[in-house]
């Protein structure tokens, strides 16, 4: 029992140091904010996407309702994270045999 106890004790400290060295790898950069023009950049992640998605018959709808000011935001990070959204949705919808 002592061995087997030792063996896992030592599998969970190398995994442990494993779950350390990839967490550094893929932990997000601090955000470099600066003024971003929020309508510019939605406009911008839906064209991408739509323009992915365009052989799959999605029909988009994109209507803005007006301007939506400039915010101190990281625009790399954001445009990641709505471009994730957007595919997430897209990916989430039902198959349909006519698409």
């Amino acid at each position: 029992m002592r061995e087997a106890l030792g063996i896992a004790g030592d599998r969970l400290e190398r995994l442990n140091t494993f779950m350390r060295g990839f967490a550094d790898v893929v932990r997000m950069p601090k955000p470099v904010r600066r003024p971003t023009d929020v309508l510019r950049l939605l406009d911008a992640c839906v064209r991408l996407v739509r323009a992915q998605t365009d052989s799959s018959r999605i029909a988009w709808r994109w209507e803005p309702g007006g301007d939506l000011g400039i915010v101190d935001m990281d625009e790399a990070q954001m445009e990641q994270a709505l471009i994730n959204i957007l595919k997430n949705a897209v990916e989430a919808l039902p198959a349909r045999a006519d698409r």
